[in-house]
C-alpha cells in the first residue's frame, strides 16, 4: 500500500515488541506517514535491525532495548524518549508472547510469562506514558490484543486470559480517558505468519494467514483519525478463518 509521507508528521510514535513481526511492521508503517519512532524490544539485535530500515525512510528514531515486564526499565524508556522527542503522541502496546499447548503440560513459569507480558506490560507502558500525553491534553494509546481476547482457543488458555485482559484494560481505559483528551483502541487480530510459527507447529498452510504488513496497516488506518473521532475497536481474521 502507498503511504501518504505526512498523515502523521509531526508525531512521535512509541511502538514496543518493534524488533520484528507485527511491531517492525507497524514501525515501518508509521515511519512512512511521517511519524518519528521509538522503537523498543528485549533484544537488541533485532531492534536495531528496525532501527536502520526507519532511518533509511528518513525519520528520527530512538532504540531503547527494554523488557516491559520490567517496570523499572518501562519508567526509564519513557524518561528517555520524552527527553529525546520531548512528547509521545501514540503509544503502540504492541510487545507479546505466547507459550502454545496443552493447559494441562505448561508450568507456572509459562502461565507468568504471558501474563506479565501481555497484560502488565501494557499496563506498565501505559501507565509510563499517560501523564504526559494528560498533560498535553492529547494522545492515543493502541493496544495490540488477539482474536484470543474476544473468544476461547484450545491450547492457549492462560494466553486467552492475558489477552482478554488487555481487553478489559482498553475497555475500561477509553472511557476513564474520553473526555481527557486521550483516545485507547484495541486490535485484535487473528493468525498471522509472524516469527512465532518459526518455532511452533502451525496446523494448516502459513501462506493462508495475514501478513503482518497487512495488519499494520489497519493499525495506521487508526492513528490517521483526526482528533475527535476514535475507532474503538478492529478485529482482524483471515478469510479462511473467519467465525
Amino acid at each position: 500500500m502507498a503511504i501518504n509521507n505526512d498523515l502523521l508528521a509531526g508525531q512521535v510514535a512509541l511502538i514496543t515488541g518493534a524488533g520484528r513481526g507485527l511491531g517492525r511492521e507497524i514501525a515501518l508503517a508509521f515511519a512512512q506517514a511521517g511519524a518519528d519512532i521509538v522503537a523498543t524490544a528485549r533484544t537488541k539485535a533485532q531492534v536495531e535491525n528496525t532501527v536502520g530500515e526507519v532511518k533509511a525512510l528518513g525519520r528520527h528514531v530512538l532504540s531503547i532495548v527494554t523488557d516491559v515486564t520490567q517496570e523499572d526499565q518501562v519508567r526509564a524508556m519513557a524518561d528517555q524518549a520524552l527527553k529525546e522527542f520531548g512528547q509521545v503522541d501514540i503509544l503502540v502496546n504492541n510487545a507479546g508472547m505466547s507459550v502454545y499447548g496443552s493447559f494441562v503440560d505448561q508450568k507456572a513459569a509459562d502461565w507468568r510469562a504471558m501474563i506479565e507480558t501481555n497484560l502488565m506490560g501494557t499496563i506498565f507502558c501505559t501507565h509510563a506514558v499517560l501523564p504526559s500525553m494528560l498533560a498535553r491534553g492529547q494522545g492515543l494509546i493502541i493496544n495490540i490484543s488477539s482474536v484470543a481476547g474476544i473468544h476461547g482457543l484450545p491450547n492457549e488458555a492462560v494466553y486467552c486470559a492475558s489477552k482478554h485482559g488487555v481487553r478489559g484494560f482498553t475497555d475500561a481505559l477509553a472511557v476513564e480517558l474520553k473526555d481527557r483528551g486521550i483516545r485507547v483502541c484495541g486490535i485484535y487480530p487473528g493468525g498471522m505468519d509472524t516469527p512465532f510459527w518459526d518455532v511452533q507447529t502451525y496446523h494448516g498452510d502459513r501462506s493462508r494467514i495475514m501478513a503482518p504488513a497487512k495488519v499494520a496497516e489497519m493499525v495506521l488506518a487508526v492513528a490517521v483519525q483526526p482528533q475527535g473521532t476514535l475507532v474503538r475497536e478492529v478485529i482482524l481474521f483471515p478469510t479462511n478463518e473467519w467465525h
